[in-house]
């Protein structure tokens, strides 16, 4: 059995889920071991309020199936909003990866695979290389570096990093084209965990007409306020920590963050999905690797979500940003759809997403 190291910026017990979480869940119980380094905070970081205060920084810690790693240097690269700073700043996290505590990662060691998401860990691929130059590098790209609006020099760890990666994974045909044409490139899109939403649950809801919204990226919470007022029958449920409005409307409830399976009986009995983004730079990609939309097409709801992330699904009904009279519109069509005509027989599970990902693992 292999051992596999994740470098991400997701704590591997946090309530909410990402693709990294199903991953690694079937990792562990495949027989593998699996570890977790987190990062993305500093201690400046915390000072000037951009990252939250860890409080066991650089050591190991057994936590579930998996042990983590909280990494708390000085320092991380982070969005100064002073201009004047930016090339003391720049130099400094040039710096980044040498903070790294690598003996106390080799307590761990040697991992056989090590997989980056796409962020900060990127710095840290060529320092890795040197450690385990038979390590088998996976870039799992969840967003696109202009969508996460990370610091200039996240782009030059990533040119650094490329040709030491054995795999880079999109959850998009669209983000293909971003890499060059030599790159070891391959689309596997996320998957469900098929076993959790094919039970029966009872519905959570206490009347008809319930429409959800997970997550709160690029969440548009104007867009809310406007389906709410216009459509009053209705009852909005929002979940994620910041999925929340500035004047609160007596249809709209706030979950705030909540469990994952906690969630997805909200989503099976839910009547439509919402999606409601706000403007960003090369989101197209969310039409495919957004989980939500996974998770509300498995369960056959129709979708409102804006022009840009509604193509390829049949029941997905876009929307122009800004333009109000076209978001209701939309949402009267996913009203009106026939929800039977949703099918949700190319959705992967989770299990086998994960081993196309780590196909070389016994």
């Amino acid at each position: 059995m292999a051992n596999i190291l994740f470098i991400t910026g997701h704590d591997p017990d946090a309530e909410r889920k990402v693709d990294l979480h199903f991953m690694a869940l079937h990792l562990c119980n495949s027989g593998h071991k699996v570890s977790f380094v987190t990062l993305g905070s500093s201690l400046i970081g915390h000072v000037l309020g951009k990252s939250p205060l860890v409080k066991h920084p650089n050591r190991w810690i057994a936590a579930s199936q998996i042990e983590k790693l909280f990494w708390y240097p000085l320092i991380h690269p982070m969005k100064v909003k002073w201009k004047f700073l930016k090339p003391i700043t720049s130099l400094a996290f040039s710096f980044y990866p040498y903070f790294f505590p690598l003996h106390e990662l080799q307590k761990n060691g040697p991992f056989e695979v090590i997989m980056i998401e796409s962020g900060a860990g990127l710095a840290l691929v060529p320092r890795l290389k040197n450690l385990y130059p038979h390590a088998r590098f996976i870039y799992s790209v969840s967003d696109r570096l202009s969508r996460l609006n990370v610091p200039d020099i996240l782009y030059s760890f990533e040119q650094k990093a490329l040709p030491l990666f054995d795999l880079i994974r999109v959850p998009s045909p669209l983000m293909i084209a971003d890499y060059p044409d030599h790159a070891k490139v391959c689309y596997i899109p996320h998957g469900i965990e098929r076993a959790l939403f094919d039970k029966q649950y009872p519905s959570p809801y206490l009347s008809d007409k319930n429409a959800i919204s997970i997550g709160d990226s690029l969440f548009d919470p104007q867009s809310i306020s406007i389906l709410a007022r216009h459509f009053p029958e209705w009852t909005f449920h929002l979940f994620g920590e910041r999925a929340r409005l500035d004047h609160k409307l007596p249809n709209v409830i706030e979950h705030g963050e909540t469990r994952f399976e906690d969630i997805i009986p909200y989503i099976c009995h839910a009547d439509i999905g919402l999606a409601l983004y706000k403007n960003a730079p090369d989101t197209d990609y969310l039409s495919h690797s957004s989980l939500r939309m996974i998770q509300y097409s498995y369960c056959k709801l129709p979708i409102v979500t804006p022009h840009f992330s509604a193509h390829d699904r049949d029941h997905s009904f876009g929307y122009e940003i800004g333009n109000h009279q076209d978001l209701q519109n939309a949402f009267t069509q996913a009203r009106a759809y026939d929800r039977t005509k949703i099918s949700s027989a190319g959705i992967s599970d989770w299990g086998d997403a994960t081993r196309s990902i780590f196909y070389d693992l016994s």
